[in-house]
């Protein structure tokens, strides 16, 4: 997979160099190399339980599964934080551009040659207009050429269809609330963006004059506003109809920005 295969080129082109000439950050490179193995097993134990959901689509393989995605989420945002807070500095300290250079060929070389396009799009939808432009310069003319003549469209297309609602759901309005303030305090209740798994959770929700929906939940879900806080873009999915007292309702979807406030004592 591409991320082992990006990890094994660190953990082959990266972690040595730096433990030989940053040896007081030894600590530092040692734990990047646990946590390596902590994405690893999270990752196993995906694969392990997908095709098991896939092949029955039964509540418990899709509790497992979820619970496993999110166990492999969480290894990897801690992994992420702490190497671009932390790793890249050193990088940029006491590795070379020709170094460096060759983990991202060596990653390159990892990615199955009809996904290239789509992982190009993927780091330039992220990029600032500066870092898109010095990140295309690298790439050979005939990618250059077919990023700008197709494959730019067909990602644009692929990123629609992944961040569309689910059939059956309809979009509340067509403009999304520009704002969704969520609070870590009040009832028990769980944002379906940021909890485990995508099952039914009950959430307490008010629409305020400004046009925003306040949602709360238990003090027991703080990852989740961890969550928002890296990325406050989010997704509402009301599906379950139970204690509605509503027969057959629509499924709607509402997408927006979520913020998430200090808790107060």
């Amino acid at each position: 997979m591409g991320l082992h295969h990006h990890h094994h080129a660190e953990d082959e082109l990266i972690w040595p160099l730096l433990q030989r000439r940053a040896p007081h950050d030894e600590e530092l490179v040692g734990r990047m190399r646990l946590q390596h193995e902590e994405i690893d097993r999270t990752l196993a134990a995906v694969a392990e339980w997908l095709p098991v959901w896939e092949r029955s689509a039964d509540r418990i393989p899709g509790e497992e599964l979820a619970l496993a995605l999110d166990a492999h989420r969480t290894a990897l945002l801690v992994h992420l934080d702490e190497e671009e807070r932390s790793i890249l500095p050193l990088v940029a300290e006491h590795l070379t551009a020709p170094e460096w250079d060759l983990v991202g060929e060596r990653g390159m070389d990892g990615i199955p040659k009809n996904k290239r396009m789509l992982a190009l799009g993927t780091i330039l939808e992220e990029a600032t207009p500066e870092e898109q432009a010095s990140f295309l310069d690298r790439v050979p003319l005939i990618g250059r050429l077919l990023w700008r003549a197709l494959a730019r469209r067909q990602y644009a297309a692929y990123r629609r269809a992944m961040r569309a609602p689910l059939a059956g759901a309809r979009c509340l309005s067509s403009t999304p609330p520009r704002s969704t303030s969520w609070t870590p305090t009040g009832p028990a209740s769980s944002p379906p963006w940021a909890g485990r798994h995508p099952l039914a959770w009950p959430t307490a929700l008010r629409r305020r004059p400004d046009g925003t929906l306040l949602l709360s939940t238990s003090l027991a879900f703080a990852q989740k506003a961890l969550n928002i806080r890296r990325n406050g873009r989010v997704a509402l999915l009301f599906s379950e109809p139970t204690g509605s007292g509503l027969k057959e309702p629509q499924q709607i979807f509402v997408g927006g920005h979520a913020e998430c406030p200090p808790t107060r004592s």
